[in-house]
This record gives C-alpha cells, sequence and structure tokens, in this order.
C-alpha cells in the first residue's frame, strides 16, 4: 500500500507492504510521533499496539497521514522546516512581492489564484507544497474536512449564529461547494486538523490574529479584505514554509511578516469590505460592500461573486 506522511510543512509518500504494522509504519517516521490523524472526520490512530496491523485499524491503500512530532528529545531545535528549493533567489527584477531583513533573508508574498479557494489553496501551498495548487482536490479534501468537523459538531461549537443563519448540515453542504469562500471558522478547524498555527495578518488595519494558538509551529498567510495568499521565507535561496514558535527563524517571520504587510498596505494591496463594489456572477446584480452581500446569498441562495468596478 501506499500512503501519504504529512508532517509538519512536509510531505512524503511511502510504500509499505499490504500487511504492514505500525511498527512498519514507524521506521518509515523521523522524529516519535504524538498523534496520527486519518479519514474524514479526522481521527487518531491508536498507536497501543506496535504490532497492530494498518487494514485492521482502519489504514488503507491511498490514506494521508496526519503526523504531529515530539522534537522534545532532539539535541537541536529545529528553526524552520524547508518545503523545497526556491527556483531562484529573489531579485529586484522578480514581481514576487517582497520584503528584505538581511542578506539574502527574505520574506514572500506567494499569490494564489483568484478562485473562490484562495484560503484554502493558501493552505495548501504552505503545507503540502507549491505544486499541490493545481490539483483541486487538495483543496476539495480541505473543504470535507471543514464540513465534517462542522457536521459533527462534537465540541458544540456550531450553531445558526455562527455559522451565519445555516445548520451545520447546510454549511457543511455549503462550504463543500468550490465557489464558497473560508473564513475564521475554516482556519481555526484546518489549523487544529493540521496541527498547525495560522497566524494570519489583515492588511487594511495590520492586525495579526493567531488560529489554533497552542501548537508549537506555524505558517502564515495575509488578508486583502477579499483574498488570502501565503507568506513564505527565503534564506539563502531555500524557501521555507513553517515555523518553531519562540524560535529566531519563527520570530523573524513574525516580523517579516508584519513589515511586509505595511508595504502592501502602502500599495493598496487591500479591499475596504464595507465600501468594495462587487457583482452576483449567478444573476448579475451589482452590491456594495460585505452586508449587502451577505444579504443578498441569504435571499437568493447565490454564493459566487467578483469584485467590479
Amino acid at each position: 500500500m501506499r500512503i501519504k506522511l504529512k508532517t509538519g510543512g512536509s510531505q512524503a509518500i511511502v510504500s509499505l507492504a499490504d500487511d504492514a504494522t505500525l511498527k512498519d509504519l514507524f521506521s518509515e517516521i523521523s522524529g516519535i510521533p504524538q498523534v496520527i490523524k486519518f479519514g474524514y472526520p479526522p481521527r487518531t490512530l491508536d498507536t497501543s499496539d506496535v504490532s497492530a496491523k494498518l487494514s485492521v485499524l482502519g489504514i488503507k491503500n491511498g490514506e494521508m497521514l496526519i503526523v504531529s512530532l515530539d522534537t522534545e528529545t532532539k539535541d537541536v531545535e529545529p528553526v524552520a522546516a524547508p518545503v523545497k528549493p526556491s527556483a531562484k533567489p529573489v531579485d529586484a527584477s522578480d514581481d514576487t512581492p517582497y520584503i528584505t531583513l538581511g542578506p539574502s533573508l527574505f520574506v514572500l508574498l506567494r499569490k494564489i489564484p483568484d478562485d473562490n479557494s484562495c484560503l484554502f489553496n493558501s493552505i495548501v501551498y504552505l503545507v503540502f507544497g507549491a505544486s499541490s495548487v493545481d490539483d483541486p482536490f487538495n483543496a476539495a479534501n480541505l473543504r470535507s474536512v471543514v464540513a465534517s468537523t462542522v457536521i459533527e459538531n462534537s465540541l458544540g461549537l456550531y450553531d445558526k449564529a455562527t455559522l451565519d443563519g445555516k445548520s451545520t448540515h447546510e454549511y457543511g453542504s455549503w462550504i463543500k461547494q468550490p465557489t464558497s469562500w473560508g473564513g475564521a471558522i475554516e482556519l481555526q478547524i484546518l489549523g487544529d486538523y493540521l496541527g498547525v498555527s495560522i497566524l494570519t495578518v489583515d492588511v487594511e488595519t495590520g492586525n495579526q490574529y493567531w488560529f489554533n494558538e497552542s501548537a508549537s509551529n506555524f505558517i502564515a498567510v495575509l488578508y486583502s479584505g477579499i483574498h488570502y495568499d501565503a507568506i513564505t521565507f527565503q534564506t539563502q535561496g531555500e524557501e521555507v514554509h513553517t515555523f518553531v514558535k519562540n524560535s529566531d527563524a519563527g520570530n523573524q517571520m513574525i516580523e517579516g511578516v508584519s513589515k511586509l504587510s505595511s508595504s502592501l498596505k502602502q500599495q493598496g494591496y487591500f479591499t475596504n469590505t464595507s465600501s468594495f463594489k462587487i457583482q452576483c456572477v449567478v444573476c448579475g446584480e451589482k452590491l456594495k460592500g460585505d452586508k449587502d452581500v451577505s444579504k443578498h446569498a441569504k435571499l437568493t441562495g447565490h454564493y459566487e461573486f467578483d469584485e467590479t468596478k
């Protein structure tokens, strides 16, 4: 069987025998696993018996496992998890927005397609790698995680008041549609599911928000008012996506996120959601501000919009 392992900001595909055990799986994981989650909705794998066969535990061919590692026994704290080498170092001719923190040290905005799945694909970019954004299956999987978590509602967190007037089942069906926009609910659920904090910076206000704040590692996204992009770190030509909190690299990243946001605000890279003009793609009605959009969506069931002049 082939299994996809996702650990922090890296991922790998491993091949195991059909009768492989937990012990065989652990031999493929670098580090001491704390928690392994799998399935939709995500559930924790029982690791109490290392001789247990993966098939008996519910692991099947093609399964994706989310692995949280215990790094406390390591002698050196990893300051960041490299995801992929950058094709080239940043320079003035590159149209990628960035700020410089030092020699060969940059914080970059990685622009995500404006296709109504920008929140999900920002996370896909940072957790699974840039090329994973090209496969719509990855964003759809994250939408399914959110839908399952809301519908299950095991902690009683979701009701019509928190779900914009929708029941948990209505919201679950809605968020699985590729035209539905994600927000704070999705960031919190996906941060918890993936085992990372998600630092979100609002360009217009400069405010920073942490989702799943208790996690030890974090990724960063930028919110322009109607769109999300990924924020990455580049050092010596190597791009880094995931950071350990309170590490030197992590603190540099937080500083860089703030500076990048400020720079982009000066360039007008944000939309004031109380006054922006938008058009319903379904019926063509022109609207102004997020309140009109929300009202229109509730009245018509239309959820696909484009910004207009």
